[in-house]
């Protein structure tokens, strides 16, 4: 039989992880439990409807399964002591009707912005519209982890751009990044122009595609922060791609200017930590690996379990966030503590050592990277369980 999935499984077993990981009371334990119950139950049911087992689900859905099982058979965990930032859990994230075409209607008024009144224009709507949103936040008494990633993403871009200095900062960077990019983009022969520039929300280091009347370049906000050389390092790479063209960029998104702007955009989205897990906590874990690797001298970054039990990746630094994501996988009762410290430490190597690059490529597992992460005293055993894991199905 081929392999089928059971919608909503995955996402039902981070609901229960965050469940877990709140549970102040027995009460609310419990209802956790009940709900690892009820999930079992339906996919069990399912399952049976089809003649089939645990085995026919793709292998996230395998790993939630098994983590259910683990939760049924020792449903007996200590509470909570609030030692760590709970994991919100609320029934529904809010949604805005509109404000993706708005933040888009604004991003195409940014990039064409020129006279004083098109300028104001364009600021009194991004103000208003952050206005309202941060009276809906407060009227509903919402948290940042009562909306969706995008939403506080966008609320953020809202409120950084509301402050007139900043939304003529964006112009200011939006002017010079035409007078870099456009040249390289027309000469291509490849795009519309002219080339419009949006600083906006995004992942990944930039976007660019072709509309009916011109073409857009998209870029992460906190670019708005660069200067002449932040911009040609980003045009080698997005037009020529010489082999130093991605280092020039990372060493731009490292500096100050950049890490400044992409801090003060946490601060206005709300930042939500998820460091407590149903069975391990990374915010002990760090506290453990801190004073024994390295002398209680390493900066706290942002802790955070990922939603999806994934299969080989453990973990992730994330260097232009300063973030430490763990996989859920880890987050199990049979996992030993040792197991999600040394993925800490590994993690925490890496922002420690940072990048090397050599003709272009960048290396994060060097001689000396190896080196250092043998020093684990568990490295052994760590990876013999790592192993283990990565070979389930």
């Amino acid at each position: 039989m081929k392999s089928f999935r059971i919608s909503g499984l995955v996402r039902s077993v981070d609901s229960v992880r965050r469940q877990l990981a709140d549970s102040r009371t027995l009460q609310q334990r419990a209802d956790a439990i009940a709900q690892v119950d009820r999930t079992l139950n339906q996919v069990d049911a399912i399952l049976a409807e089809h003649r089939a087992t645990p085995r026919h689900l793709p292998p996230p859905s395998q790993r939630a399964y098994r983590f259910l099982m683990d939760l049924r058979k020792n449903p007996t965990l200590p509470v909570g002591d609030g030692s760590s930032t709970p994991a919100a859990t609320p029934p529904e994230r809010t949604r805005w009707r509109g404000l993706r075409s708005t933040l888009e209607r604004n991003l195409e008024r940014l990039a064409t912005a020129e006279s004083e009144a098109q300028i104001d224009k364009t600021h009194a709507s991004i103000a208003a519209t952050s206005g309202q949103l941060e009276q809906d936040f407060h009227r509903l008494n919402l948290t940042p982890a009562d909306v969706s990633p995008e939403t506080r993403d966008f609320r953020a871009w809202l409120a950084l751009l509301s402050e007139k200095p900043n939304l003529l900062a964006c112009i200011a960077a939006r002017k010079l990044a035409n007078s870099i990019l456009n040249a390289a983009a027309q000469k291509t022969g490849l795009w519309t122009m002219p080339l419009h520039i949006h600083f906006r929300p995004m992942r990944g280091l930039y976007r660019i595609h072709n509309t009916r009347t011109h073409s857009i370049a998209a870029m992460p906000t906190p670019m708005l922060a660069f200067d002449q050389t932040g911009f040609e390092a980003i045009r080698d790479l997005m037009f020529s791609r010489t082999p130093q063209s991605k280092q020039q960029l990372h060493a731009q998104m490292l500096a100050e200017p950049y890490q400044n702007l992409q801090a003060e955009l946490t601060a206005l989205a709300g930042p939500i930590e998820r460091a407590a897990g149903a069975f391990h906590d990374l915010n002990l874990s760090f506290l453990r690996v801190n004073a024994d690797y390295f002398n209680h001298q390493m900066p706290k970054p942002n802790l955070t379990w990922s939603r999806m039990m994934t299969g080989r990746k453990f973990g992730h630094h994330d260097s232009i966030r300063d973030t430490v994501l763990l996989s859920a996988t880890l987050d199990r009762p049979d996992v030993p503590i040792f197991v999600v410290d040394f993925v800490m430490y590994h993690e925490l190597l890496h922002k420690k050592l940072g990048l090397t690059w050599f003709a272009g490529r960048r290396y994060v597992h060097t001689p000396e990277f190896n080196a250092a992460e043998r020093l684990f005293k568990f490295y052994a055993q760590a990876e013999a369980w790592l192993t283990r894991l990565a070979s389930e199905r």
